[in-house]
């Protein structure tokens, strides 16, 4: 078993749809500063942070993250993140459900975002 922080075991590419997406999702509805802060510390960790100027020109094509992110164990960590991103500002939007719930039906991830912030912690996510 490796000692690998998990960040260092994703590819370019993977980071790269991480940071993409994480920014779709976040800005669908204006991003807040801390949502940013965590996505310039994630590329900072992943040492992607050339791609932090780039956030707002970078792609993210839902069909090349399935891809990318190769595995449903990947894609699921991928949503989480991504709902644990858009909870930092209070709560999740509308706009950010709608988005990560459109995500888990293309990705083949079973239920709701409310059963997805189920699996984050005990008594869920806002």
């Amino acid at each position: 078993m490796s000692n690998a922080e998990p960040v260092d075991s994703l590819s370019r590419a993977q980071v790269e749809v991480f940071a993409a997406g994480l920014h779709r999702i976040a800005s669908c509805d204006g991003i807040h500063p801390r949502e940013r802060e965590v996505i310039h510390e994630f590329l900072t960790e992943a040492r992607a942070t050339d791609l932090a100027e780039r956030l707002d020109d970078l792609p993210f094509d839902p069909v090349v993250a399935y891809r990318v992110l190769g595995t449903s164990w990947l894609r699921a960590t991928f949503l989480r993140a991504a709902l644990l991103l858009v909870n930092l500002d209070g709560g999740v939007s509308d706009a950010e459900r709608d988005m990560i719930q459109w995500l888990m039906r293309a990705f083949g991830v079973a239920g709701t975002v409310d059963t997805l912030g189920e699996t984050l912690s005990p008594g869920g996510l806002a």
